[in-house]
Order: structure tokens, then C-alpha cells, then sequence
């Protein structure tokens, strides 16, 4: 699949087009979107663990994206405000969009809807009214497992370009990328609305989180995408129309270059571990096929530590450096760590890789895929096994 992720200044949107009043604004923005940006990674054809992998990862998006915009336009204000400087109408406008946003991610805008205010005091029971805890249950019910979003590295990547780009102390980049998340953020939840019903047995408008968005007879987003476009009008003046043209790519690019890394990871997933105490904990990026061994040394055999081999990049040590210690024997190349508190050694460098981490996959948490083989390895007699084991000590 081909995804447009660099488009050009003189191929770009014509907004004064666009902002011709006699003109459908959303209609022109989404078609002029669609032309530049005509395939999208989230619109291929998934099996279905496939999917409910990059639902995962769609979900750790969905439950920080609240958090993000409400630092994201506070962070602009704040700063004017100790600068000094009047807020305007600018600051307002953006203050007023996204916390509408954050209102409706939380689940506000329903609940006030439904309930008028005698419901407002049941908004701290965020548990089942955030929108995102709305994907994990349909999650939950498409699999009959418990899903937890997903924080690749990517995604935290992006999140921090969205809040940038959302609060920015310019108007004009404020407005393009609100305009370009909206608009980017119904294309990608049609897309998975249509993908769960084509690979599950299930209604899609009966899960609750796709049919507030874009199910139903008067789906949210569309106003979402209006709101935001009519912000063009009030903070874009007509000299700045070319420079806000070029900031919409760039922004709509951003949000498609996250989905084509979401997407492309399909095969791995991050995985959280730790030792028994919790003092250590470590996140791997762990492939689908991959082959972990269990070795019959003498450490391994003790430890009963079943070898995962992790290149140096797809490691990440979230807690407890100062709560590692070492052990070395013998050629003193595997560096053996260990919990310091409870004696579990969770992960290591390997003698076979010394610059990489093996992970013990039986400290992993969360269920690892099928499809990961656990074979026997002799390291008994060491210096004859390796060569018969590339995998191990193939550059990665």
C-alpha cells in the first residue's frame, strides 16, 4: 500500500477555495484531504489478531488523546498569561474547541445529553463512561479478553508532537493541527468500524464507541470535523491562507505517518515484565514466530529462565536500575542481572549477544502469541550449540 506521507508545498489544499462561503467547508476540506492522502495504513485488510493488535494501539492513543489536548491548550494560555500578554480571542476560541473535546472524550457530553444536569455528579464514574473505556469494552466483547492500550514508541512519539502541535503558542499551527486531528480521526475510526465488521461475527453499530463516533443516524464526528473547520475563518487571516495550507499537511501527515507505524507493527507487540517484587520492571517489543530457548546450563537451569532475544532498541528498563545486581562466571562475558529485593533474574546480557538483552519470558506479563516456539538449547556444551543456533547470534 502506497501512503502519502510527504506531500508537497505547490501540490497542496487551496484554502481560499475552501473558505468560499457558497462552499461545503467540510465537504472541500475532506476531498482535497482524500486527493492528497488517497490510501490510509488503517484502511487494509486485517485478520483478526491482527486488528485487535492495532486496536490496542489505536486505544492507547484514544485514552491519552483527552490529557494531551487538555494540556496542549492550558499550556499556551499559562504561558501567555505569565508573559504578560492579553489572551485574546485566539486563546478562547482554541480553549473553547478543545475543551469540548476533552469534555466529550470523558464522556461529559453524552452524559449531560442523556441525563440533563442531575446526571452531571455521575461523571466521575469514568470507568464506564470515557470514551475510552467504551473501546475496551467492545474490545472486551469482540475478544472475551481484557485489553490493555498499547504505548509503543511510537505512539508516545506522536503524542508528544500532537500536544506541540495542539499548543503551540501560533493560531494559526493551533488551528491546523485541531483541523487536521478531527479530520484525520474520522477517516481512522470509520476505517476500524468497517474492518471489525467485515473480521468479527458482530453489528458494528451495536459497539458503543464506534456508533457515538460514526454509527447511528447522527454520528458525532461530523460535528467534530465542522466544529474544528469553522475555526479556519476565526483565527486564519486570508495573507496567512498558504502558509495554514502547508501546516494542514504537515499535521494530517503526522497523524498518518503514527497510523502507517501502528499499522507495520502488526507482527510485534510491546509487552510489559518484571521480577516477582515488581522493583524491576522492563517493556520488550515482542515478535510474532519468534523462537525463545530453554537452556540447560547450569544458571539457567536454576533460574529456569526461558530465553527471549531482545536487540538493544526494542528494550526498554521502566524502574529499578539502582535495584540491579550483577553476577558474573566463568568467560565473565553474560552479564546476569538480577533483583537485588526479590533474587529474580528477568532479564540479562546474553554471551551470544552482549551488546542485546535476553528477557525471561516467563516474566513477562500479559498472554504471549501462539506462535512463539520454546526449543531446547545444549548450553551445557556451550561452544558447540551456538553454531548450530544463527538466530542467536545473527545481527539484528
Amino acid at each position: 500500500m502506497r501512503v502519502n506521507t510527504k506531500p508537497t508545498i505547490e501540490e497542496g489544499i487551496d484554502m481560499s477555495a475552501i473558505l468560499s462561503p457558497s462552499e461545503d467547508l467540510v465537504g472541500r476540506i475532506e476531498h482535497s484531504i482524500a486527493e492528497e492522502f488517497p490510501s490510509h495504513p488503517f484502511e487494509a485488510t486485517f485478520g483478526q489478531a491482527q486488528l485487535l493488535r492495532l486496536l490496542r494501539g489505536f486505544a492507547g492513543m484514544s485514552e491519552a488523546f483527552p490529557y494531551v489536548m487538555a494540556r496542549a491548550y492550558s499550556s499556551h494560555v499559562l504561558d501567555a498569561i505569565a508573559g504578560h500578554q492579553p489572551l485574546g480571542a485566539e486563546a478562547a476560541i482554541t480553549a473553547a474547541v478543545g475543551s469540548f473535546l476533552c469534555w466529550d472524550e470523558m464522556g461529559g457530553h453524552s452524559l449531560s445529553l442523556r441525563e440533563g444536569n442531575e446526571g452531571l455528579p455521575k461523571i466521575i464514574e469514568t470507568h464506564r463512561r470515557t470514551h475510552s473505556s467504551l473501546l475496551l469494552a467492545d474490545l472486551h466483547r469482540l475478544s472475551g479478553e481484557t485489553i490493555k492500550p498499547e504505548y509503543s514508541p511510537a505512539t508516545l512519539k506522536y503524542l508528544a508532537a500532537l500536544e506541540a502541535g495542539l499548543g503551540s503558542p501560533d493560531p494559526v499551527m493551533r488551528c491546523a493541527h485541531m483541523v487536521a486531528f478531527e479530520f484525520h480521526a474520522e477517516r481512522i475510526i470509520s476505517a476500524l468500524w468497517k474492518a471489525v465488521g467485515a473480521v468479527f461475527d458482530v453489528d458494528p453499530d451495536d459497539l458503543l464507541y464506534f456508533h457515538i463516533h460514526v454509527g447511528g443516524d447522527d454520528p458525532a464526528e461530523k460535528y467534530h470535523m465542522e466544529m474544528t473547520a469553522r475555526m479556519i475563518d476565526k483565527l486564519v487571516p486570508q495573507h496567512q491562507l498558504v502558509r495554514f495550507n502547508d501546516m494542514v499537511r504537515q499535521a494530517y501527515a503526522l497523524n498518518v505517518e503514527w497510523s502507517a507505524a501502528v499499522a507495520s507493527t502488526q507482527g510485534e507487540r510491546w509487552m510489559d515484565g518484571q521480577c516477582h517484587c515488581g522493583a524491576l520492571r522492563f517493556r520488550a517489543l515482542i515478535h510474532d514466530n519468534a523462537t525463545a530457548y530453554r537452556c540447560n546450563c547450569s544458571i539457567c537451569k536454576v533460574n529456569g529462565f526461558i530465553h527471549l532475544r531482545v536487540p538493544e532498541p526494542e528494550f526498554q528498563l521502566l524502574k529499578g536500575d539502582d535495584e540491579i545486581t550483577e553476577y558474573r562466571f566463568n568467560t565473565m562475558t553474560a552479564r546476569h542481572m538480577f533483583c537485588r529485593v526479590c533474587g529474580v533474574k528477568p532479564f540479562y546480557r546474553p554471551r551470544s549477544n552482549p551488546t542485546e538483552f535476553t528477557v525471561n519470558m516467563n516474566c513477562l506479563t500479559g498472554d504471549l502469541d501462539a506462535s512463539i516456539q520454546v526449543r531446547d538449547f545444549d548450553g551445557v556444551h556451550w561452544e558447540a550449540s551456538i553454531g548450530l543456533h544463527a538466530d542467536l547470534t545473527d545481527p539484528k
